[in-house]
């Protein structure tokens, strides 16, 4: 049996590429050409290199380079930087994107109710050095800018509310009184009390 010579043949495991065939085996060297008077992009027959006898291609075997897992490696590489990178910022950007999205958007007011508003506001009277507020009743809705509401400018704020009720004060007074919900920039709320 004639061994092969050295050189470029059909690939046995890659249709379309060329290998080296070292004359007694197949090395990791490869080649994407198609064999002398094969058109480009016809398919062409692989096979072992015993087969024919000839190689495709003559010539010495190429020289040392970058070999198949060298290329995979540095492939890795770059996508685990890359990965690298868009963690980062990815961390610094989120909670910044997170943030900006909560000092824009003012918090959830839409569910209130007078009732709701009385019942905080006679919360809060509770824990004044004042005449402190004891109960509010009858509260009903004279004034509603949550359909527009946006959370205000630094330094600034927005009405969100007005209810009108009859209050009564610990040290025996009753009158009807206004209560405002105010929105702070900081997107806390103020309320404000004023004769009704």
């Amino acid at each position: 049996m004639n061994p092969s010579p050295p050189g470029w043949y059909p690939d046995p495991q890659y249709a379309g590429t060329l290998r080296w065939f070292d004359g007694q085996q197949w090395t990791e060297d490869r080649a994407a050409a198609a064999p002398p008077g094969t058109a480009a992009g016809q398919p062409w027959q692989s096979g072992q290199p015993w087969q024919s006898g000839q190689p495709w291609q003559p010539g010495q075997r190429p020289a040392a380079g970058p070999r198949s897992h060298t290329r995979l490696l540095a492939i890795v590489g770059v996508v685990v930087v890359v990965f690298i990178l868009v963690s980062v910022l990815a961390s610094s950007a989120i909670p910044a994107y997170l943030n900006r999205l909560k000092i824009a958007k003012p918090p959830a007011v839409a569910t209130l109710t007078c009732q709701d508003v009385a019942e905080e506001i006679v919360a809060l009277g509770a824990k004044s050095d004042y005449p402190r507020l004891v109960s509010m009743t009858d509260a009903v809705l004279i004034e509603d800018q949550r359909a527009g509401l946006k959370t205000p400018a630094p330094g600034s704020e927005a009405l969100v509310m007005k209810c009108r009720g009859m209050a009564a004060w610990e040290d025996g007074v009753s009158k009807v009184t206004i209560v405002s919900l105010d929105l702070a920039s900081d997107g806390k709320q103020r309320y404000v009390l004023s004769p009704g």
